[in-house]
């Protein structure tokens, strides 16, 4: 199936092809065909509240006791 029909010869300018997400550009330069295409981004974002814990800070009352629980 074709949705757009172009001939060599009379392409001068980059021909532009978009559907939906996508372009395709088409250029001729000399006898060279360059064609290039790319997909639009599809982005989707979920935002979610995680409830957490407060981060508690449980200091030892001596050094040594700090040192004893490090394996």
């Amino acid at each position: 199936m074709a949705d757009t029909s172009v001939l060599l010869s009379v392409i001068r300018e980059p021909v532009i092809v978009e559907k939906g997400r996508l372009e395709v550009v088409v250029r001729k330069v000399r006898d060279t065909l360059y064609i290039r295409g790319k997909c639009k981004p599809d982005t989707v974002v979920i935002r979610r509240n995680i409830p957490i814990n407060r981060i508690q800070l449980i200091k030892p009352s001596t050094t040594m006791e700090f040192v004893r629980k490090i394996p």
